[in-house]
């Protein structure tokens, strides 16, 4: 897995291409859609699809932080996704806490674990911008649109 991962969204983008989402098993946290059961992404058609998903995040992608060593900054964010529609998360700022649970200094996949949940429950974050270190906080409902 490289640097630049999605921790918050169960798709992968390839030279502008989406690959399926293959079905993850209850309870595994999937931070690289590559590491679902240890398989290499087999470019067949599946016969098994997920219709809904059984975890999913805020629709954003995060990745180390450039500016702050210790922070995991908001890369990208999915058009239509609860993050975007917030309309208060911008790319570069770096997410402090999900729940209550302090995730500053943690790792992706440390990260992954309590920002994924179940589709349509309820998450509350706190961020802080990159700029100004201007703390805020966010509550929104998890879902990744057509997937929920």
């Amino acid at each position: 897995m490289g640097q630049d991962q999605s921790c918050c969204s169960k798709r992968q983008e390839s030279k502008g291409n989406i690959h399926k989402i293959s079905k993850v098993p209850k309870g595994e946290v999937v931070t690289d859609i590559g590491a679902i059961g240890a398989k290499a992404y087999d470019p067949k058609p599946s016969t098994e699809t997920v219709s809904k998903a059984e975890k999913v995040g805020i629709g954003a992608y995060f990745q180390k932080s450039q500016a702050d060593p210790g922070g995991l900054a908001v890369k990208s964010l999915l058009a239509n996704s609860p993050a975007q529609q917030c309309g208060k998360i911008t790319v570069g700022d770096i997410i402090l806490s999900v729940n209550g649970e302090n995730v500053y200094g943690k790792k992706l996949a440390e990260l992954a674990e309590v920002l994924l949940g179940p589709p349509g429950s309820e998450v509350t974050l706190v961020f802080k911008r990159e700029a100004s270190d201007e703390k805020y906080d966010v509550k929104m409902t998890r879902g990744i649109p057509g997937f929920n």
